[in-house]
């Protein structure tokens, strides 16, 4: 409510005559949902990357056991990717990102004020870039968790066909989330400069999935 009224303020006063119509009314409110889940979705691109990173190393690790369930949405995650996604989310704090969006908030409101009817929607091949942008992400921040991980189990399937007799489950779990973790504590510099990339796109992307009009700043 605050950051609202403090923009209001900024652009000099913001007012909406409302429609007489419903429909017409309703066409304002559905526009606003989808420019808002447009602006959502970009912030949410900062750590998905790295969600999405955790959630593969954890998986190879053998952390899927241990699953998170968001009592909100119902949603089931990785613990480890809930934790290099929150970690992604502190950086981004750290680093000035909640300036970044208000100020792009406010420029995008004086290029595209409150109360017009017309929308486009964004272009599907900058929200096919954006998913391909973050797999690929994910991937390179998981690839060496998983490549120890895989090394390790193949040496232990290695050990279990030359001595049959031998339980390797509890210790093999246990190897491999030693190793994961500590090739994953190796990962900080890059989990930073991740969520720097991520930011210097964020206000073009706030831009691009928010509408497709021409002259956007």
């Amino acid at each position: 409510m605050i950051f609202a009224i403090m923009m209001s303020i900024g652009l000099g006063g913001v007012a909406v005559v409302p429609p007489a119509q419903p429909f017409s009314l309703g066409l304002l409110l559905g526009r606003e949902v989808l420019v808002g889940m447009g602006i959502g979705f970009a912030v949410r691109l900062i750590s998905l990357a790295a969600e999405v990173a955790g959630s593969m190393a954890g998986i190879s690790m053998g952390l899927s056991l241990n699953v998170l369930v968001d009592p909100s949405t119902g949603d089931q995650s990785v613990s480890f990717g809930a934790l290099l996604g929150i970690s992604a989310m502190l950086l981004f704090v750290v680093f000035g990102g909640h300036q970044i969006v208000l100020w792009t908030l406010f420029e995008h409101f004086q290029h595209f004020p409150v109360g017009e009817a017309t929308y486009l929607a964004p272009d599907p091949e900058k929200l096919a870039a954006a998913f391909v942008q973050v797999v690929r992400t994910g991937m390179q921040l998981a690839a060496p968790a998983i490549v120890v991980t895989l090394t390790l189990n193949i040496s232990l399937a290695f050990v279990s066909r030359a001595v049959p007799a031998v339980n390797l489950f509890g210790i093999g779990l246990g190897m491999l989330m030693l190793s994961g973790w500590m090739v994953m504590a190796m990962e900080g510099e890059a989990v930073v400069r991740t969520t720097e990339a991520a930011m210097k796109t964020l206000p073009q992307n706030m831009i691009d999935f928010a509408t497709q009009r021409t002259g956007a700043p």
